[in-house]
């Protein structure tokens, strides 16, 4: 399993907006400790990819999904690109970039939009914690402590510890 040590750079913006479906997230662990491309499972038939942000009490307050196998227009929303795999869903809403690599070269991109994300309203009680969960048991997370650089009403974006 993948450290999740504090050292890595990892971004996190959240948007609430009214209506919902102008929500905005977007998580970066960027230049992450090593990670093999058999550590993201298979996600074109047996690994799904869930999201989750929590505030300091535990509570979820933002999440998203790629699931295994998904379907989009009668082609795989996942794709294998040599070093990990990308997903993007029917309509674009969520995006998923795994890339394996060495120390300091492995990434993970997420990115979604929209009223799936089920965002609570900000600001949230930090810290907050970031956790990437494939159906392989395998996590990746960050946290996010007090004080943000923004965690102001309908808009939190901080870099990790």
């Amino acid at each position: 399993m993948p450290p999740a040590g504090p050292i890595w750079a990892r971004r996190l913006l959240l948007r609430d907006r009214t209506p919902d479906r102008s929500d905005k997230l977007i998580w970066k662990w960027i230049t992450g400790a090593a990670t093999s491309k058999g550590d993201f499972g298979s996600p074109l038939t047996s690994t799904s990819y869930t999201l989750c942000v929590y505030d300091a009490n535990g509570n979820t307050i933002g999440s998203a999904g790629a699931p295994v196998a998904a379907s989009c227009r009668g082609h795989s929303c996942w794709r294998d690109t040599g070093n990990g795999f990308s997903y993007r869903s029917r309509g674009g809403s969520v995006r998923l970039s795994l890339h394996a690599g060495g120390d300091g070269t492995a990434s993970i991109i997420a990115r979604g939009r929209g009223v799936g994300l089920d965002l609570d309203p900000l600001p949230a009680s930090q810290p907050l914690t970031v956790q990437m969960r494939n159906g392989s048991t395998v996590c990746w997370e960050a946290l996010y402590s007090a004080p943000a650089r923004h965690n102001q009403p309908g808009l939190f974006t901080d870099r990790g510890d």
